[in-house]
């Protein structure tokens, strides 16, 4: 098929904004949040700062200031440290703030009623047997995940873990739903044994709100589990007897 639109650059749409009170990149990152916010279907979602250099092209420390800025304007950003990762909430706040800033005032109004009308993705809801499935699979992985927290605990002998259950809630059941329909339950348990391994060695705050989510969170844009396929592949490379 044709490309009719080879340019990334809606020129037409870009004099909508401000100059005068923004720049180039803060609005390039504005869209781009926007943009994820809707490909995860979920005003919250993760992403690696290397992700985004790599998709926007802007720069680390240009990105750390913008990132300080739009914090002002209300974007939630929580810092983790494996692969540096962020967690960030856009949420219509932040967006509206934004744009009485950074858009000229006579676009104000209807670019928020656009961007509102944006829909995050829906999918139906999972039927009782693929709901049952699901949850055996999960019950696998919280068996899985006090395993490794025994194992930690003996090594060290410093802390004793006491048997624990991780929170779960419809957003993982569907994710681990989505995964279990790519990879079957072995190699869904390989991956999260190493992720497992990589949160309780170094404590990491990124998933202290939930673990399953970010293991099992998927991409819209690239069509992948990329926590998922990146543990899965450390595992494949560095696990090769059972611990």
């Amino acid at each position: 098929m044709k490309n009719r639109h080879p340019l990334a650059v809606n020129i037409i749409k870009l004099q909508e904004y401000d100059f005068t009170k923004t720049k180039l990149d803060e609005v390039v990152f504005f869209e781009w949040l926007v943009i994820k916010r809707i490909s995860f279907g979920s005003e919250t979602f993760f992403y690696q700062q290397r992700r985004i250099i790599e998709e926007v092209g802007i720069k680390r420390t240009r990105l750390d200031t913008i990132r300080g800025r739009f914090q002002e304007y209300g974007l939630l950003i929580d810092y983790g440290s494996v692969y540096n990762t962020c967690n960030y909430t856009v949420n219509i706040e932040f967006i509206k703030n934004f744009i009485d800033v950074g858009v000229k005032k006579e676009f104000q109004k209807p670019k928020v009623l656009n961007i509102e009308k944006l829909d995050f993705k829906k999918e139906k809801p999972l039927s009782k047997k693929e709901l049952k499935k699901v949850k055996f699979l999960t019950s696998n992985l919280n068996d899985l995940f006090n395993k490794r927290r025994e194992i930690f605990s003996d090594d060290d002998n410093e802390i004793k873990y006491t048997y624990t259950s991780m929170p779960i809630n419809e957003k993982s059941y569907k994710q681990l739903f989505k995964l279990n329909s790519v990879y079957d339950i072995k190699t869904i348990e390989n991956s999260f044994t190493a992720y497992c391994d990589e949160v309780i060695k170094y404590k990491d705050s990124i998933v202290k709100s939930n673990m399953i989510n970010h293991f099992s969170s998927y991409d819209f844009m690239t069509e992948r589990f990329e926590v998922f396929e990146r543990y899965l592949h450390f595992f494949n490379l560095n696990y090769s007897i059972k611990k």
